[in-house]
């Protein structure tokens, strides 16, 4: 479903992403760890071009995105990312957030919007907040909005950028669960995460990605339980207590 070849990006002569090659099959969940300022998100950023590539291709569904010629904002309907602060429109209701996009990009009647997005509110336990503005809502529960509303969008892929960085402890769980049940969809997942624990449960694949490179691609088994990669252990060690 998506293929990056010789990927490499760079900011102020920094290169980020090195020469990175890699296959996505559909419906793969990847989970994505590695230490901070790896180039996870950036990796994650340049899947829908929200950072361009300084080289390389990205093919989704056989289309070269990375061809100027690519009509990239339809790519993105297809690929709907999900951000580490939610980033919803504050000046919008919870309904308004969700629907917004169906009805205006994919042309979904109004109606047929806002009964859809009421079914998704009602499956995370929010029905009762559809009226409610952002700034009235806790960050577990706009992050889980924003996950909703890349739903509502019906996309092929999701890509989840750190889903629960931003949250605090107790919020965090909730968050997880809507992904754990999102995993048993035919949608292909792709997150960058710390959430080692939900890596190992939730992924068919695990990326380890440090330094710009991908130094280890395997099943959750192999890279927690079995890797031989020292960079590796030593990464796990750190954050497994």
């Amino acid at each position: 479903m998506i293929r990056i070849k010789n990927l490499n990006k760079s900011f102020n002569n920094h290169l980020i992403l090195k020469n990175i090659n890699l296959e996505i099959k559909k419906k793969e969940k990847i989970a994505i760890i590695g230490p901070s300022g790896s180039g996870k998100s950036t990796f994650l950023r340049c899947l829908n071009l929200l950072e361009k590539p300084d080289s390389g291709q990205i093919y989704f569904n056989d289309i070269d995105i990375t061809n100027k010629k690519t009509d990239i904002k339809k790519v993105r309907q297809k690929m709907n990312m999900v951000f580490q602060y939610f980033n919803l429109f504050e000046n919008k209701t919870v309904l308004e957030n969700i629907t917004l996009a169906p009805i205006k990009l994919k042309k979904i009647n109004r109606e047929t919007a806002i009964n859809n997005a009421i079914s998704l509110l009602e499956k995370v336990g929010l029905k009762d907040k559809k009226d409610c503005y952002p700034k009235q809502l806790s960050g577990g529960q706009k992050q889980r909005i924003a996950i909703l509303r890349s739903i509502a969008m019906d996309p092929e892929v999701i890509l989840l950028d750190e889903p629960t960085s931003s949250l605090d402890p107790e919020m965090i769980e909730e968050v997880l669960n809507v992904i754990k049940e999102l995993s048993k969809s035919e949608i292909t997942l792709i997150c960058v995460t710390h959430e080692i624990n939900f890596a190992r449960n939730m992924a068919d694949r695990v990326i380890f990605l440090c330094d710009g490179m991908v130094l280890n691609d395997g099943t959750p088994e192999e890279i927690f339980n079995n890797t031989t990669n020292e960079r590796l252990q030593n990464f796990l060690r750190g954050i497994i207590k």
